[in-house]
């Protein structure tokens, strides 16, 4: 049986997670974000842009809760474990984000940690 609370709380955070996801690409065309999709396999909706995946999950074994994350695509570069890993990679929760513009600031500061994560890994390899 379908518990409709829960069903709710999904699609709201869906909504939540799409409305703020859009507000992102629209401000990033540079790095040619794709288009919002339900992916089967987690069941998530996400974007990718410039090698990051943005995106709203219902849930997981990392994580049970509905949340958020920005994470690198192919996972840390070679070579470069922890340049991505630690500082660009993040979930919030919906016990953490309330609002479409809380959603889209973390999705935004996620953004900004990747760009800079991307420079000092282009410093480091031109020094």
């Amino acid at each position: 049986m379908i518990d409709p609370q829960a069903a709710r709380l999904l699609a709201e955070w869906y909504q939540l997670g799409a409305q703020a996801l859009s507000q992102l690409a629209a401000k990033m065309p540079g790095d040619r974000p794709s288009a919002a999709v339900l992916w089967p396999e987690h069941f998530d909706v996400g974007i990718t842009a410039g090698a990051i995946n943005y995106g709203a999950s219902p849930g997981d074994d990392h994580i049970a809760d509905p949340y958020l994350y920005v994470g690198p695509h192919d996972g840390p570069p070679p070579g470069d474990p922890g340049v991505l890993e630690r500082p660009v990679r993040a979930a919030r929760t919906f016990r953490q984000i309330g609002t479409m513009a809380e959603a889209a600031a973390f999705f935004r500061d996620g953004w900004a940690r990747a760009l800079a994560a991307a420079a000092a890994i282009l410093i480091r390899r031109t020094s």
